[in-house]
C-alpha cells in the first residue's frame, strides 16, 4: 500500500493563467504573495513583476482533485520515504548535472510550483466522488478545473489511491530523486492520475546545425551497417513510426532505419536506447546530450518545416503495458524516453515545504 498526504499549506493561483507544465518546478512565496526575485536569473524582469503580481489563495490540509478536459486525478503529497523504499517505481535514467542544480534550488525557494506525475494502476471514480462529496472550495481556469476537499473527503481520497502496492513515475524523475538525497525535504508535491486516463507519447530527436559532409558520412555508416530504407517523397508526410525502426530526416528526404537487435532483454533492445547508442552515438558521433533536442511530436512537424541543415529521428511510442512490464522489471531507460499526459500545469497549485 502506498501512502499518500494531505498538503498542509498549499496555495492556488487565481489571476486566470495557465503555464506549461514545463514552466517552473519552484517558486519563492512570502506574505501570501509570489515573490520571484534577483536569484531567478531564467526569467527576465517583465515576467518576475507580472508573476509576483498574480494573486493566489492560502488552503490549509487538504487536498484537490484536478479535471483537466475530462481527465481527472489528484493532488496531495508523497512522503519521500515511499519513494526511498520503492514504491514509486523510476522508469528513466537521471543525470548528475541536474540533481546537482535541483538540489541548490531546494534552498532558494521555499515551495513547489509544479507536481511530479504519479501513475496509478488500481484506477479511482473521480466522478462519482466529485458527484457526491461537496468540495470545500472549487475553481476553473480555462479547460482546468479544481476541487479542494479537506478532513475525511480528503482522508477517503487518499485511501482509494493508496490501494496501490506501487505507483509509477510518470514524470518528475529529477524532482524525486533529489528531494531523497536533501535530507531536509521530506515531500514532493505530487499529481496520481489513473493509468486508464493517460497518454504515452513519443519524444523525438534533432541534430541541429548538422554540415552536409557529416550527415552524408554518417548515412555512409548507417547505410553498410542497418537496413534503411528511403522513403518515397509522397508518403514522407504521412510515414509513421515503428517498432524496432526509426524515422530519420534530412532536408527534404527522409529513411525507415532498422534497428540492430541486440541478444538481450527489454532495456536494452528499447527503441531510445537503441537509437541513443545505434545512430546517434555511433553514426553521428554525437555523445554530448546537450547537443540534441528532445521534440513533441508537434514540435518536431514544425521543427522540421524550418529546420534544413537539421536530422531529425523519429520514434514509436512505449504503449502502456510496454510502459508497466519495463517499470515492474526495474528497467531504467534514458532521459526523455516518454512524454505523458495530461500533465498538471505550472505554477497553479503549489506547496511550501520550508518557511
Amino acid at each position: 500500500m502506498v501512502q499518500l498526504e494531505k498538503l498542509t499549506n498549499s496555495y492556488i493561483n487565481v489571476s486566470g493563467e495557465l503555464y506549461d507544465s514545463e514552466f517552473i518546478n519552484l517558486v519563492q512565496i512570502k506574505d501570501n504573495q509570489i515573490g520571484f526575485d534577483e536569484r531567478t536569473l531564467f526569467l527576465n524582469q517583465a515576467m518576475k513583476s507580472k508573476l509576483n503580481a498574480e494573486p493566489i489563495e492560502r488552503h490549509g490540509e487538504g487536498v484537490y482533485i484536478i479535471d483537466i478536459n475530462g481527465r481527472k486525478g489528484v493532488i496531495c503529497d508523497l512522503p519521500i520515504s515511499e519513494y526511498q523504499r520503492g514504491a514509486v517505481k523510476n522508469h528513466e535514467l537521471v543525470l548528475p548535472d541536474t540533481i546537482q542544480g535541483m538540489l541548490s534550488n531546494y534552498h532558494g525557494y521555499n515551495a513547489e510550483a509544479a507536481p511530479v506525475m504519479l501513475i496509478a494502476k488500481e484506477p479511482v471514480d473521480f466522478n462519482t466522488f466529485i458527484a457526491t462529496h461537496l468540495p470545500k472550495a472549487k475553481y476553473r481556469v480555462g479547460d482546468v478545473s479544481l476541487f479542494f476537499y479537506t478532513g475525511d473527503e480528503a482522508d477517503l481520497l487518499l485511501t482509494d489511491l493508496g490501494r496501490n502496492d506501487v505507483l509509477f513515475v510518470g514524470d518528475g524523475h529529477h524532482r524525486l530523486y533529489s528531494t531523497s538525497l536533501s535530507g531536509f525535504k521530506k515531500s514532493v508535491l505530487s499529481y496520481v492520475i489513473n493509468l486508464e486516463e493517460v497518454d504515452i507519447l513519443p519524444i523525438h530527436r534533432q541534430l541541429p546545425h548538422l554540415k552536409d559532409e557529416q550527415f552524408n558520412a554518417a548515412l555512409h555508416f548507417l547505410q553498410n551497417k542497418f537496413t534503411v530504407q528511403p522513403i518515397p517523397p509522397a508518403e514522407i508526410t504521412t510515414a509513421m513510426p515503428q517498432k524496432d525502426t526509426v524515422l530519420m530526416y534530412h532536408g527534404n528526404k527522409a529513411w525507415r532505419v532498422k534497428l540492430i537487435t541486440l541478444l538481450s532483454d527489454g532495456f536494452w533492445n528499447n527503441d531510445i536506447y537503441r537509437l541513443n547508442t545505434q545512430i546517434i552515438q555511433q553514426a553521428f558521433r554525437t555523445f554530448d546530450d546537450r547537443k540534441v533536442r528532445y521534440l513533441s511530436e508537434d514540435a518536431c512537424r514544425k521543427a522540421m518545416r524550418r529546420s534544413q541543415h537539421s536530422v531529425f529521428f523519429r520514434v514509436a511510442p512505449t504503449t502502456k503495458a510496454e510502459f508497466m512490464e519495463s517499470a515492474k522489471q526495474g528497467n531504467i531507460l534514458p532521459p526523455k524516453s516518454t512524454w505523458m499526459s495530461p500533465k498538471a500545469p505550472s505554477l497553479l497549485v503549489m506547496s511550501k515545504y520550508q518557511k
